[in-house]
């Protein structure tokens, strides 16, 4: 059966449909942010699924390695990022779009994104920072300005951003890169060190 000639609602009923892949991906989707660790009954709920079904499929993502159990709360592992990294590993435009990106960036001195379409979305699936810190003043609050650093792994890439929130007033600029962009950028090279530590004795388990 062609998937462009069906609607989701035909194809869910078509022999080719598999609930239980959907319903597996509804458990993964189910965490984020704000629902980082649930218990049994709270990742039901948001999955929309019986306690039961949620369960087994619990249990099958745990022993997966895709979930990681901790008394009765439930959380995603870093394995699950492989899922996204399959994907970004087939994307070639993002590695031939880095150095042309990089470029554009330091021309115009501001970050370059590269984004695709994803039905009515767009993902960002590549980006090149400026200049090692960003400043912004009353742009998602007024009266509140914001300066975030980069925290990068162990190939230089940019993996996060420590970020500082401050009152906005007239020298908070001048006060913001004189005295917290150094508080800032100590703290990601601290941040940076842990992370490279611990990918280290990572590799060492690995290899024992």
């Amino acid at each position: 059966m062609p998937l462009s000639s069906t609607t989701p609602q035909e194809f869910a009923g078509s022999p080719d449909y598999v609930q239980s892949l959907d319903r597996g991906l509804a458990v993964v989707r189910a965490f984020d942010a704000e629902h980082a660790a649930m218990t049994l009954s709270e990742v039901a709920a948001r999955a929309r699924l019986s306690r039961a079904v949620a369960r087994r499929l619990l249990l099958t993502l745990t022993y997966l390695g895709y979930v990681h159990q901790h008394g009765r709360q439930f959380s995603l592992t870093p394995r699950v990022l492989e899922l996204g990294f399959s994907f970004l590993s087939s994307l070639t435009v993002a590695m031939l779009a880095q150095p042309v990106m990089e470029q554009v960036a330091h021309s115009i001195d501001e970050s370059c994104s590269l984004a695709v379409l994803d039905a009515y979305d767009i993902v960002y699936v590549q980006r090149v920072p400026t200049q090692g810190y960003a400043y912004v003043e009353q742009e998602l609050q007024e009266g509140l300005c914001s300066l975030a650093v980069p925290v990068r792994d162990g190939r230089g890439q940019t993996i996060a951003a420590l970020n500082a929130g401050m009152p906005f007033r007239v020298e908070a600029r001048t006060h913001a890169l004189k005295k917290v962009l150094p508080a800032l950028r100590n703290g990601a090279r601290l941040i940076e060190r842990s992370l490279i530590a611990g990918a280290g004795g990572i590799s060492a388990a690995a290899r024992a």
